[in-house]
């Protein structure tokens, strides 16, 4: 399989709110995306939660965004593209009840569960190689997420 759906502490993710970052960037009127940084330390703690653990040195070749829609339209699409990383993470953080989403990993709709209910755990998605994804954001409301992107193959 292509992806892995996993669980991490909500503890493990610090308060994004309270980041250093160079201000928000508008991909478009429904999405806006903030880069922010990790340490080498809590993007280990992820990857080891992901299984199979990669481990990075303590300065990570990583980008980090912190991305939310707020989807006015009753579809949003995320065409289908790939990130040109060894790895992606999604972070799965809130959303609007009245959203729902569909994503697919290499043409494979993904049939778990992104969004959990557990007090002290997010769900995420890892996918590999470079694999090609795309989806579809159902409704009106906000949908908030996290994404780790390596870099090991940018400038290939």
């Amino acid at each position: 399989m292509s992806y892995k759906v996993f669980e991490i502490p909500k503890k493990l993710i610090p308060n994004l709110e309270e980041q250093e970052c160079e201000g928000w960037d508008t991909y478009d009127e429904e999405c806006e995306r903030n880069d922010l940084v990790l340490d080498g330390n809590t993007i280990n703690k992820i990857l080891e939660l992901s299984k199979p653990y990669y481990k990075i040195n303590s300065e990570p070749d990583h980008l980090v965004q912190h991305i939310k829609y707020d989807v006015k339209n009753d579809e949003y699409e995320i065409t289908e593209h790939d990130d040109n990383t060894e790895y992606t993470i999604i972070i799965y953080l809130d959303k609007s009840e009245e959203v729902t989403d569909k994503f697919w990993v290499e043409g494979n709709l993904v049939e778990e569960n992104f969004w959990n209910p557990s007090k002290d755990n997010y769900k995420a998605i890892i996918f590999w190689k470079n694999a090609p994804h795309n989806g579809y954001i159902y409704g009106n409301g906000k949908r908030e997420l996290l994404c780790i992107f390596s870099q090991s193959l940018w400038g290939s």
